[in-house]
């Protein structure tokens, strides 16, 4: 019975008829563990019905079956693979497009069944979403690790800038000290500030003026 299965998912491409089975095939093996779905006697009643009226039937699973939470291993797993798959089908020169089709549509069923039956397209839009969501949580956690450094590089420089303004009030009200003191005096205090601060004194004496007035 399984090997009849995978010949009918294959087969599709050939008698777009067969789609019904496939969702057959799917909905068959995944209906132990999914509830509130239809049974597959259900299907082939409406299946009937539907002919009988000379339209077609189509499947469609519910609604939580392709809208699930972001924490569904199986879906992503499901959706990586298509996705791999459908690349190395593209990139690969030596299959005619009869073949090409074939193989993604092959892909497609497989995906589906491993997916608990989202169709490729829904499975694809699920995947991508999901990546965004994803890159979009990354990208503020490295803002937020950003900022933080930024902060603490500012109050580092703060620091800095205070102690070498204090120290160089303190050397220009020293009546003490002869000129070449307080030469030697205010080298020494912007050689400890460039170290502690990363910046010389000039601009850090800078940035520290633009910081008052901002603040």
């Amino acid at each position: 019975m399984l090997e009849q299965e995978e010949l009918i998912l294959v087969a599709i491409h050939h008698q777009p008829s067969l789609e019904v089975e496939r969702q057959l095939i799917i909905e068959n093996r995944n209906q132990k563990t999914r509830m509130g779905k239809k049974t597959t006697a259900k299907i082939r009643r409406n299946q009937k019905r539907a002919e009988a009226h000379g339209e077609a039937y189509q499947y469609t699973p519910p609604k939580n079956a392709i809208e699930e939470d972001d924490g569904n291993d199986a879906k992503v797993k499901a959706a990586e693979k298509l996705k791999k798959a459908l690349s190395e089908i593209e990139s690969n020169s030596e299959m005619n497009s009869k073949e090409c089709r074939t193989a993604k549509r092959k892909a497609e069923a497989i995906a589906s069944e491993e997916s608990g039956g989202c169709a490729a397209s829904d499975l694809l839009a699920y995947y991508e979403k999901k990546n965004a969501a994803k890159k979009n949580a990354t990208q503020g956690s490295d803002d937020d690790k950003n900022g933080n450094k930024k902060e603490k590089v500012d109050r580092v420089k703060l620091d800095a800038a205070t102690k070498l303004e204090e120290e160089m009030n303190r050397i220009e009200l020293d009546t003490e000290m002869n000129a070449k003191e307080r030469r030697s005096a205010k080298k020494k205090a912007e050689a400890i500030a460039l170290e502690e601060s990363k910046c010389n004194a000039a601009e850090l004496l800078s940035w520290y003026e633009e910081t008052k007035e901002k603040g």
